[in-house]
């Protein structure tokens, strides 16, 4: 290999090691794309309405008019689209042009994020980033107007949000304006920090908050600070501070409100006062103050519905309960492992306490490769949802889940098998000991493949394992089980012994080791399989030079592809000006 080309081979290996930036990954188009979503037995998934495109929000009309073309529901498209569905099942472009988004692809986490409505006025909000002509990111707000009541096919005319009102502080990166919801009067908008983590306690900024106008974008009368003068003080629209990104919002019946907040590697899921601060700074361990639930690793809340008690559509177990969507990272791809899938989380909460009353568990869990789930409303028949990435050339649909055991939905939660190896890891508990990728536990050996691999060859095939297995024979404290265990990986060979090694090891710790302080994990014989196939894997060159790396820098930042690239290019001209004079050299020395 020639220098230059060395010193691209390394440049490159850098690059790709440093760069973070997730891109969205490839979309399956499989056969019936509603067979990847698993629901608990008994319950009905139905697609009700095809065609859509990046949904960030749903909002039913709750008096939708009679005639089979009055709107039933309203539906958000992240790149500026909003559209109504008909009683009919027939869908409309409600309103669009009125944003600089465009388009129908998903090129990053910004575009419309909230939708809601105000029936009596009919009126229909929304929020939404974009860039302007300086490519700065600018969170806006509009009102449209529209039929009081029961709404309409289209808008008779908007009312845009000043737009300086958000103008005065710039935003960086993601964590724009999200949700919004209508209560008494009064317009609730939850605005991420714009990854300026230090402002979310900050009453004079917009950022990491809850804000609270009126129907014509005012302070709403009742905020807790007071009025002020300052356009560069935002505390009088304050309703409560201290946020990351609080996309999944709902307010219940008499105004007590509830938020899922997306932190860094935690969320959470607290209920919000008036005038409340809680304490994010830029760190997960300030994601940590005064949870209900908290999500590790984190799972990205983006909607949230509560299911009253008089609900009947749902069983009584599953009614007075909050149901938090989850959007997941399984659409990005980014370093190997910790994906956590899109769902449905049932959130049990003793209203009377605040305080949790049982462990979360999904009432929807997507069993396929790469979705997101935003889009979530509480219709009057059941919980409505759509798939964030397109199904097919069309889009997505629209999901109602339901509870019909007469019309049970196949995919049953549990017997759908995870092949993401890292996130069954981490939902076992075993990153609590162990480390992965240089992430988790420190107490374990390693689970890293590529150092997995030959630590355990290094050992198995040692003259001194071998003796330990004949040692343990000999003893009469141990189980029939035990010993057949270890007469089959002594009569394994080569990677054969590793594999038989790791399935015995997963269904019977401590065969080989009586002082093992690692407990037998609950294990399907597939999923012993699917782990085995997993770590017993032999690293390419280019495995082991970025397994080195990710063990330097487990969570490489931005910062870090600009250092690779400055180094790498300094690299390859280093290279260029050196191979002529080497050269010259080769062929007599220096002249």
């Amino acid at each position: 290999m020639s220098v230059r080309a060395w010193f691209l081979f390394v440049m490159l290996t850098v690059l790709g090691a440093a760069c973070s930036s997730p891109a969205p990954t490839e979309i399956s188009t499989p056969t019936d794309p509603a067979l990847e979503w698993a629901v608990p037995p008994g319950f009905a998934l139905e697609r009700v309405v095809d065609g859509f495109h990046l949904v960030t929000a749903i909002a039913f009309v709750p008096e939708p008019g009679p005639a089979p073309g009055d709107v039933r529901l309203f539906v958000a498209e992240l790149n500026g689209v909003i559209k109504v569905v008909t009683n009919d099942g027939q869908v409309h472009i409600f309103a669009d042009e009125f944003t600089s988004l465009g388009g129908t692809e998903f090129v990053g986490e910004y575009g419309l994020g909230g939708l809601c409505l105000a029936p009596e006025e009919g009126y229909v909000f929304v929020t939404w980033s974009e860039f302007t002509k300086g490519k700065t990111r600018v969170n806006r707000m509009a009102r449209f107007r529209s039929q009081p009541g029961v709404f309409g096919l289209a808008s008779f005319g908007a009312d845009m949000l000043a737009a300086d009102f958000f103008n005065t502080i710039r935003v960086f990166g993601n964590h724009q304006i999200g949700a919004c919801e209508i209560y008494d009067g009064a317009l609730y908008v939850s605005v991420g920090d714009g990854t300026q983590g230090a402002r979310s306690s900050d009453l004079q900024a917009f950022l990491g908050k809850i804000l609270r106008f009126d129907l014509d974008f005012n302070p709403a009368p009742g905020n807790p600070y007071p009025l002020n003068d300052d356009p560069f003080d935002y505390s009088e629209f304050v309703w409560a501070s201290g946020l990351r990104n609080p996309f999944a919002l709902e307010i219940l019946p008499g105004g007590r409100m509830f938020v899922g907040d997306n932190g860094l590697r935690m969320d959470r899921f607290i209920e919000i006062v008036a005038g409340g601060n809680y304490w994010y700074d830029g760190t997960d361990n300030s994601i940590g103050v005064n949870p209900i639930f908290a999500f590790f690793p984190a799972n990205g809340p983006s909607g949230l519905e509560f299911v009253p008690p008089d609900y009947t559509t749902l069983p009584p177990e599953y009614r007075g309960q909050f149901y938090l969507a989850s959007v997941g990272n399984s659409y990005w791809e980014g370093s190997e492992g910790f994906n956590v899938k899109p769902g449905i989380l049932r959130l049990q909460v003793d209203l009377s306490t605040g305080r949790a009353a049982a462990a979360p568990d999904y009432l929807l869990h997507y069993a396929g490769e790469s979705q997101g789930l935003v889009g979530l409303a509480l219709g009057p028949d059941g919980l409505y949802f759509s798939p964030f990435l397109p199904e097919n050339e069309t889009g997505s649909g629209l999901y109602r889940l339901s509870y019909e055991p007469d019309r049970a939905h196949p995919t049953v939660i549990g017997t759908v098998v995870d092949t993401n190896v890292p996130a069954l890891l981490g939902h076992l508990g075993c990153l609590g000991c162990h480390t992965l990728y240089g992430q988790q536990g420190n107490i374990g050996p390693s689970l890293d493949p590529y150092y997995l691999y030959d630590r355990l060859a290094a050992r198995l095939n040692s003259a001194a394992y071998l003796e330990t297995l004949d040692a343990l024979d000999q003893t009469g404290d141990n189980s029939p089980e035990e010993r057949e265990a270890r007469r089959a990986v002594r009569a394994a060979q080569g990677d054969d012994r590793l594999r038989v090694w790791i399935r015995e090891h997963l269904t019977l710790t401590g065969f080989d080791n009586p002082n093992s302080l690692m407990p037998n994990p609950d294990l399907s014989p597939v999923q012993v399989e699917i782990i085995t196939d997993y770590l017993i894997r032999k690293p390419t060159v280019v495995q082991w030079v970025k397994q080195r790396i990710l063990s330097v820098y487990p969570s490489p930042q931005h910062r870090d592809l600009i250092y690779a690239f400055v180094l790498g290019s300094l690299a390859g001209a280093l290279g260029i000006w050196a191979r002529p004079r080497v050269m010259r050299w080769r062929q007599g020395g220096w002249r």
